[in-house]
């Protein structure tokens, strides 16, 4: 990556990058890792550049359905990726279908059956479940190592 990619992107990431979704902040630097995202309507898009190509490319992630988007320069990034969107809504209302939604509040977890098994007994001593424990235990687990320590 040249140093011109990182600095056309660097003022367009520090808007984009780090917002996500329902006013929350995205981790742009979570443990080391770089996520360079953009958000519209609920659905985050990522940011890529192939220097072959001379291109700005993405594509809608955490759906299961593959739409891409390409734009050659940072504006037409985001314009693309608004455009890819609006269609793939309007798509899914000319089809009489349910869009998908990135993070719909469920995910299987594999723990191993030791592990299975001592957060299912730990839930049943305290009256609990398992989707309890898992989603507190998740909780503090952020909340201890974010980096912005769930706090906008």
């Amino acid at each position: 990556m040249s140093g011109g990619f990182a600095a056309i992107l660097s003022e367009e990431t520090q808007r984009t990058s780090r917002i996500c979704w329902c006013g929350r902040r995205l981790f742009g630097g979570f443990l080391g890792r770089r996520f360079d995202m953009m958000c519209y309507k609920e659905y985050l898009g990522s940011v890529h550049y192939s220097d072959d190509d001379h291109i700005f490319y993405g594509k809608l992630e955490y759906i299961k359905s593959l739409i891409n988007y390409e734009g050659t320069d940072v504006a037409g990034l985001r314009q693309a990726f608004h455009e890819a969107v609006d269609d793939y809504l309007a798509l899914c209302a000319e089809e009489e279908l349910e869009p998908e939604r990135p993070f719909k509040g469920s995910f299987n977890v594999r723990t191993g059956c030791d592990l299975h098994r001592r957060a299912a007994m730990y839930a049943l001593e305290c009256g609990s479940n398992l989707n309890k424990v898992v989603t507190e235990a998740l909780e503090q687990y952020l909340l201890a190592h974010s980096p912005c320590s769930g706090s906008d």
